[in-house]
């Protein structure tokens, strides 16, 4: 099996930065026209600019701590990828509707590298990182659905392997739905993430017709289509729609963002942990047993997830 590699991404708004002002022309838009192009693309620069430097401060925060961080400064290419060797800080927009709304404090992403998920020192760099940036910036999470953790398969995840790895999620996703979640908002329906067991291909099916109907997929981009259907959703960028989004395969990932925001460090981790425990096991020999239990929370922390932490840290029934 190939190595896995596993990276987080977060949201927050930082409370101690200010954003930089909304670009703005006149307010009465009949005057608008007034701003020469030269003048507008001052304007522009001197705003990236004044980002940049606030983001920086983030930056030095995690060089701080001994790691290495820079600032992240997406391109218009979706083929334009961050450096995963480092943590990257970048600007983030809320959105309203189909329009960005102005915050005064300042949108931050943190993005980690991708580190080996057989070697538990992540575990520290990352609680590490989450805790000091958190405190020093005062984050906050703009909303219930803010984190999400990126498993990168080194040599590539064949088509056989997204299909392992979809089936397991598809059985289990309503039983790791009962999981004791520690999210740092109350739960709310906007920004709600879209669940894949109940999708519009899914929902409807028996649990031998879904790993069926999964299994015969014949390409990655059919599969893409089954278990994440177009929605027309202006607040949430597809590849965090779903609770198992396959977006992001074509850069050898796939993204789970099931678990709620939060800016524990610990929380964090484990969720992690668990995550990779859960992909690990779906590619196993074993998950072909797996697959024909009921499923349940036995099943998934007696046969999937193996760890004791995480199942003192996850497992409702021991609240």
């Amino acid at each position: 099996m190939s190595m896995l590699r596993i990276a987080f991404e977060l949201r927050a708004n930082s409370l101690k930065l200010e954003n930089a002002p909304p670009l703005v022309a006149h307010r009465n838009p009949n005057l608008a026209h007034l701003q020469s192009a030269p003048e507008h693309r001052v304007a522009v620069a001197s705003r990236r600019k004044y980002r940049k430097q606030q983001l920086t401060t983030v930056a030095n925060v995690i060089v701080g701590l001994g790691y290495r961080a820079s600032v992240y400064v997406p391109q218009v290419s979706p083929f334009y990828q961050p450096n995963m060797e480092v943590w990257n800080v970048a600007h983030m927009e809320e959105q309203v509707g189909a329009a960005k709304h102005f915050q005064l404090a300042l949108g931050v992403g943190l993005l980690s590298p991708f580190m080996s998920s057989e070697n538990q020192q992540w575990e520290l760099e990352v609680s590490a990182v989450i805790n000091r940036v958190t405190e020093e910036m005062s984050l906050e999470v703009p909303h219930p659905r803010a984190l999400h953790v990126h498993i990168l398969s080194e040599s590539g995840f064949t088509l056989g392997q997204a299909q392992s790895v979809c089936q397991m999620y598809a059985l289990y996703e309503t039983v790791i739905d009962e999981l004791r979640f520690v999210g740092d908002l109350p739960s709310a329906t906007t920004h709600a993430v879209e669940s894949v067991r109940r999708n519009e291909n899914l929902r409807d099916l028996s649990a031998e017709e879904l790993l069926s109907l999964i299994g015969r997929t014949s390409s990655v981009s059919e599969l893409i289509q089954l278990i994440n259907p177009p929605i027309d959703n202006p607040v949430v960028t597809t590849t965090h729609l779903y609770t198992i989004s396959l977006f992001q395969l074509h850069f050898d990932r796939i993204v789970f963002n099931q678990h709620p925001s939060v800016l524990r460090g610990n929380v964090v981790a484990n969720w992690g942990h668990f995550v990779s425990e859960f992909v690990h096991s779906s590619l196993s020999p074993q998950s072909v047993d797996i697959l024909r239990l009921e499923p349940s929370l036995d099943v998934l922390f007696g046969h999937i997830i193996h760890a004791d932490s995480l199942k003192t840290a996850f497992d409702p029934r021991l609240a």
